[in-house]
């Protein structure tokens, strides 16, 4: 018997039907038909058939495919990032390889269930896994299977009634006027000792590398000072040039932003390559003023990175112009940064392990609102998108403004 248009129901042993239905005309111009085989009784496989005849009319209908979720995740890290940066889609390969794949690869996408999902779920908050790589990892699955979706590759996405474990507050630091200047005054005390050792040094060669690393060491302190007055992110601060700046009006703008793409070898091992990009939003984009101390320093830091670039010669790397830059000129990874100049000044300033250069950033921005600065112009040098999203972040930093409020009132009001 042929299949009619509106489907067929055949009986293939003791409660077993085959259920075929029509899906449309091929590229050769044939007629097209999918088949299930249903376990059960002759109603529930009319049930089946309804089902697939609803949401074939309706435009839901997704065909049955043998795709894994493993092969899927290929397909869709392969074509389906394409508005996303090298790096973004870099760390959604990481998260699916590191947390995904594993437990998910070998399960066939349209059998996917919220079941698998939420079991994923549980067995990491049982490893131990911090509510935000929970988070991290299922944003990747929810951002895949909608994709999905949108390929027709499966009716709805099994991640999107996943329960998630609740957010963690997120530490932050500021540091407190006297804290700064503690650790401003540990990293200049590094400088020092560095030239000390220069002095001191028993060869030419030991000199050389003492005072190579005393100009270092000077160059944190420079980038430690914008940070602290800037509120810069690390990122911006890393990809100034010196055409960004204009000492002589006191004026910096923030145009890129330093990231690390990741490249493969010819041996198929990955790297971290530098980029300086364009900031993501309008907002990051901005003109900011710089006082006569850090201009002072920074004209100081030009003129001891231009003699060192000329005694380097075609070694040095002028194109990019960056304000800190290594010896050859190129970018500073920010790790680096951290582990040989940040962290030892933190130590020596007694400040405690867990404070992060980007924590720089939260001093400024806490030093100006608590100083009485207007948060319209706070979340301006911090190219926040509004000065909501600066209060959502920094509401703490204003205790007492409600009572301040009240009194202001009861004053003009009701005295």
């Amino acid at each position: 018997m042929k299949a009619r248009r509106d489907g067929q129901i055949v009986a293939r042993g003791e409660r077993k039907w085959l259920v075929r239905w029509y899906v449309g005309e091929g590229s050769d111009g044939k007629r097209r038909y999918k088949a299930k085989l249903i376990h059960g009784t002759k109603k529930d496989a009319q049930t089946k058939l309804n089902e697939v005849l609803r949401s074939r009319d309706l435009g839901t209908y997704v065909e049955p495919t043998k795709l894994t979720v493993d092969a899927y995740l290929d397909r869709w890290l392969k074509d389906g990032l394409h508005s996303c940066s090298p790096r973004t889609r870099e760390g959604y390969r990481w998260l699916a390889e590191r947390y995904l794949r594993p437990r998910l690869g070998a399960i066939r996408l349209d059998q996917l269930s919220p079941l698998d999902v939420q079991t994923i779920v549980s067995r990491m908050v049982e490893g131990g896994y911090s509510p935000r790589t929970i988070r991290m990892a299922l944003a990747v699955l929810r951002q895949a299977l909608r994709q999905a979706v949108r390929w027709r590759l499966v009716a709805r996405s099994a991640a999107d009634d996943v329960e998630l474990p609740k957010r963690a507050a997120r530490e932050m630091r500021a540091l407190s006027a006297e804290q700064a200047k503690a650790l401003r005054g540990a990293a200049r005390d590094r400088v020092e000792d560095a030239r000390l050792e220069a002095e001191h040094a028993a060869t030419r060669r030991k000199r050389t590398e003492a005072l190579a690393e005393a100009a270092r060491r000077a160059q944190a302190v420079v980038l430690f000072d914008v940070l602290l007055t800037t509120g810069l992110r690390p990122g911006e601060a890393l990809a100034l040039r010196w055409r960004d700046l204009d000492l002589e009006a006191g004026q910096l703008a923030v145009r890129q932003a330093l990231t690390f793409d990741v490249a493969t070898d010819e041996k198929g091992q990955r790297h971290h390559v530098p980029a300086l990009r364009e900031p993501k939003t309008a907002g990051s984009r901005r003109l900011l003023p710089i006082g006569p101390a850090l201009i002072s320093s920074l004209k100081t830091h030009r003129a001891g990175q231009a003699e060192r670039a000329m005694k380097l010669g075609d070694s040095y790397d002028r194109s990019l112009d960056l304000v800190f830059a290594n010896e050859a000129g190129r970018p500073l990874a920010e790790r680096n940064l951290v582990q040989r100049y940040f962290a030892p000044a933190v130590a020596k300033a007694k400040l405690g392990p867990s404070l992060r250069l980007y924590d720089l950033r939260h001093t400024c921005a806490t030093q100006l609102l608590a100083g009485g600065a207007h948060v319209k112009a706070v979340s301006e040098r911090l190219g926040h998108s509004s000065a909501k999203m600066t209060l959502d972040v920094y509401a703490h930093v204003l205790p007492g403004e409600q009572e301040k409020a009240t009194a202001l009132l009861e004053t003009a009001l009701l005295c």
